[in-house]
């Protein structure tokens, strides 16, 4: 089962002051971030222990909508991929561990 939803970037977003000053792009941390917590959306709290894999194949602008897809692998595992009406910005792999519920 896959899980998708959208998200934005705003142009005030506190990363992009330094990132390319007068033609400033998404970093590459604040999309991983964005994925993380679509992760947590799919597998309830965990703890990403490794990024195997993350390609950013095309650049991301402030303001600009996105689409996160999280596929879930076997345990522990799962592929994500960012696009812009279905051109690829980024994808990869993910490994975490599921935190256990508290009591």
């Amino acid at each position: 089962m896959s899980y998708k939803t959208r998200a934005v970037i705003g142009a005030d977003h506190p990363s992009l002051a330094g990132h390319f000053p007068g033609n400033p792009v998404v970093p590459g941390v604040v999309i991983l971030e964005l994925v993380f917590t679509a992760l947590r959306k799919v597998c309830g709290p965990c703890r990403i222990t490794r990024v195997p894999v993350a390609k950013f194949v095309m650049p991301l602008l402030p303001g600009q909508p996105f689409t996160i897809s999280i596929t879930p692998g076997t345990e522990g595992h799962a592929k994500f991929s960012c696009t812009i009406e279905d051109k690829p910005i980024a994808l990869g792999q993910l490994e975490f561990n599921v935190e256990p519920e508290q009591a």
